[in-house]
């Protein structure tokens, strides 16, 4: 056996083992199939009308507009993510660290239809 062979070897091996970017575009594809899953549930549960950000638009009772509301529901999300961060766990079962993840995903496309939104109303 020649040195290219087993370089030859080597290189089969290695491509059958997934690349670090294989795997991250595969947690891509796996997060954002599950987040839309769950935005349709949620989007069932929480907006009961034919707007699919009305209990974001609420927070405009309060004086607060819906994407700085959006923004603050982040930033719990990020405390979160950053108590993991800090103590390698979280003490509320039933909710993980990727579920934190996953909803700031969901909550910054929110905001960006919300934007699409207003800016299409205003434009026309």
């Amino acid at each position: 056996m020649t040195v290219d062979d087993v370089s030859q070897n080597q290189d089969q091996a290695t491509s059958l083992i997934p690349s670090e970017r294989e795997k991250l575009f595969k947690l891509a594809e796996e997060t954002f199939e599950s987040c839309l899953v769950i935005m349709k549930a949620k989007n069932h549960d929480y907006s009961h009308s034919s707007d699919p950000y009305g209990n974001f638009k609420a927070s405009k009772v309060l004086g607060v507009h819906p994407i700085i509301g959006i923004l603050m529901r982040c930033m719990d999300k990020f405390k979160r993510i950053e108590t993991f961060v800090k103590n390698g766990e979280l003490k509320v079962k039933g909710e993980s660290v990727d579920d934190a993840f996953e909803d700031v995903i969901n909550y910054m496309i929110l905001a960006k239809g919300m934007v699409h939104e207003e800016t299409s109303t205003i434009t026309g």
